[in-house]
């Protein structure tokens, strides 16, 4: 549900989700220098933190206010850009977690980039990635990793061609902190040899 639930929320212009110019779209960078100075380790910390701290979106009423598009595109043309793209209420609370949390950054607001690609484009793939567990099981953090994950994603991704394009997107909602009671049901259950 990751991709195809927000690009629906981009393009649904006639319905009550979002339409692209109720969005705020952050281009992300960093200079070469900071990340080369920050170990692995301190920056997924920060990472992990800036997004605890979107759990402050949550809202009492089913909303989309609170959902925030985390994005790496990489393209042959231009190389690799990372977004983050809100709805225009939380996008300065947003941008101000970003640098709370990666001093270094450079935030920037930009056109949303989505509308480049036509709608009749024949050579657009979308896949849907999905927790292969129910959304209470851990998944694997930084600490589980040996090396940085997202280098590797990202050197495998370097060397597109001129014509091709690479789009990643994780969106983020926090949900209320009832999701324990399942989980702990689910313990239980186990203890008791129900499952």
């Amino acid at each position: 549900k990751l991709i195809l639930v927000y690009l629906r929320l981009r393009r649904a212009e006639d319905s009550k989700m979002y339409s692209s110019k109720e969005l705020t779209v952050l281009e992300v960078t960093t200079s070469r220098l900071s990340t080369e100075e920050e170990d692995i380790g301190s920056s997924s910390i920060s990472a992990e933190n800036m997004f605890v701290s979107f759990h402050g979106l949550l809202h009492d009423e089913i909303s989309e206010k609170d959902i925030v598009s985390c994005e790496m595109v990489f393209s042959g043309r231009t190389g690799i850009k990372f977004y983050v793209t809100c709805p225009n209420e939380v996008a300065r609370f947003v941008e101000s977690q970003l640098y709370a949390h990666h001093p270094n950054l450079t935030v920037k607001t930009v056109l949303d980039y989505t509308p480049s690609i036509p709608d009749d484009d024949k050579n657009v793939q979308v896949v849907e990635a999905s927790l292969n567990k129910e959304y209470f099981f851990p998944i694997k953090t930084h600490r589980d990793f040996e090396v940085d994950p997202i280098s590797s994603f990202t050197s495998a991704l370097s060397n597109l061609d001129t014509d091709e394009e690479f789009w990643f997107q994780v969106v983020t909602k926090p949900i209320p902190d009832t999701w324990q009671e399942t989980g702990t049901s689910y313990v239980t259950a186990i203890k008791e040899g129900q499952s």
